[in-house]
């Protein structure tokens, strides 16, 4: 027979987690102080934008998750939308308690970046069923105050696993990277009259093959894929959410009307005036 014994002195101070739903009648724009340490956001339903004095501006759309490590105190700017409620659920890790576990288990799994580490990407399953099953939690429940701190790590630990197949997968520079994620940038600002792959090469100083073999590896889909699903977002958003006649949509998802409708037919399931009336 053999036994196995460990002892972890391993804990989790001032673990603050936060959860709820967020409806705003109108936009919101607000500015948060963030501490140094390690913040874990999972976006259950919703879209939030975020920028930082080190980031560029990233809209997240959930189902998804948002780690963000920092390394001094910065301010962070958010925009909520008003079209759909936010689900989210919110982990802080402060650095000032919990700096053995930051530096050892988590500054490993994301791309080394100065002042300031962050990834955002869709949840497996593994994490959206985690994250479901916490924002059933009622807090104030006793037994559930000692049960949610445990499911809160194991929700930050499937993260962080998460995130580190992403970096072992493919071995690219922290330079390359940034160049990825300010390629999305891009599109995110362009989408009515985005660049194509060529450009968006000469615009983040890739080869173009490069570029496009780069970010399927590191984002598990083409640059192409990529613009669609944010222009398919914001047709779901225009024709569900306003009364913007159709051909209007179309042109500022950057599709003439022929086009927008075969798309919306096979990524929505619906065409346009389909899609409409189904809302």
């Amino acid at each position: 027979m053999t036994i196995s014994t460990w002892q972890t002195a391993m804990y989790f101070p001032h673990l603050h987690i936060s959860q709820g739903k967020l409806l705003q009648n109108s936009a919101l724009e607000t500015e948060e102080q963030e501490v140094e340490g390690l913040k874990l956001v999972v976006i259950l339903s919703g879209e939030v934008s975020y920028q930082t004095e080190f980031s560029e501006k990233a809209k997240l759309v959930g189902p998804c998750y948002h780690l963000l490590r920092a390394n001094q105190q910065l301010s962070i700017q958010h925009e909520y939308g008003s079209c759909e409620p936010i689900q989210f659920i919110s982990l802080r890790l402060p650095m000032d308690h919990n700096a053995e576990f930051l530096t050892e288990m988590v500054d490993p799994v994301f791309p080394q970046m100065p002042k300031l580490h962050v990834c955002d990407h869709q949840v497996n399953h593994q994490i959206l069923k985690l994250s479901q099953y916490i924002s059933t939690f009622n807090p104030q429940d006793p037994l559930n105050q000692l049960i949610l701190p445990v499911k809160a790590v194991e929700l930050l630990t499937e993260c962080l696993k998460h995130q580190a197949q992403y970096q072992t997968k493919v071995q690219l520079s922290p330079q390359v990277i940034q160049q990825l994620y300010e390629v999305k940038h891009i599109l995110q600002q362009n989408l009515q009259n985005a660049p194509n792959l060529k450009q968006l090469a000469i615009q983040v100083g890739l080869n173009p093959n490069k570029l496009s073999w780069s970010f399927q590896q590191f984002f598990q889909q083409s640059v192409y894929e990529y613009l669609t699903e944010l222009r398919m977002k914001l047709a779901y958003e225009l024709l569900v959410g306003t009364h913007i006649p159709v051909n209007e949509v179309a042109f500022r998802c950057g599709y003439t009307d022929s086009h927008f409708t075969k798309v919306c037919k096979r990524h929505l399931g619906f065409n346009p005036l389909q899609l409409r009336r189904q809302h």
